[in-house]
């Protein structure tokens, strides 16, 4: 794909409950052996803005900053370490697999992926909210 850069780090907003912007979470484009993921939700990355500093610098809504839709995850997220923790719970007895799970995708654990990074107040990054 011409002019996609897979490394490339931006910011989607943090809202609190009264549905404002808290703050501004590094992110950048799920890819599989280099490729972009097409989100498979229609317009489901392209609803939010994306920011190019933490400062919530240049809003550019997401339709025109993601045309093709791709999934946004957080900055640190890894397809490596997720195959790595597929793996260990596969390899797992189910009591261990449950709990090994619990403790990673609850807040602030290793697979979050509300915000991938510190909490801003208990806040959550919309983008990453698991459908």
């Amino acid at each position: 794909m011409r002019g996609f850069m897979s490394d490339q780090i931006f910011y989607v907003g943090a809202m609190g409950d009264k549905k404002k912007t808290t703050g501004y979470v590094p992110a950048k484009f799920l890819t599989i052996d280099g490729q972009p993921v097409v989100d498979p939700m229609p317009a489901g990355s392209q609803n939010a803005y994306i920011y190019s500093d933490d400062q919530g610098g240049t809003k550019t809504r997401g339709a025109f900053a993601n045309p093709n839709n791709f999934l946004i995850v957080p900055s640190n997220y890894s397809e490596a370490q997720a195959k790595a923790f597929a793996a260990d719970i596969a390899n797992s007895n189910p009591v261990d697999a449950l709990r090994k799970m619990y403790a990673a995708f609850e807040q602030g654990g290793e697979q979050d992926l509300l915000l991938g990074g510190p909490r801003r107040g208990g806040h959550r990054c919309i983008l990453f909210t698991i459908r």
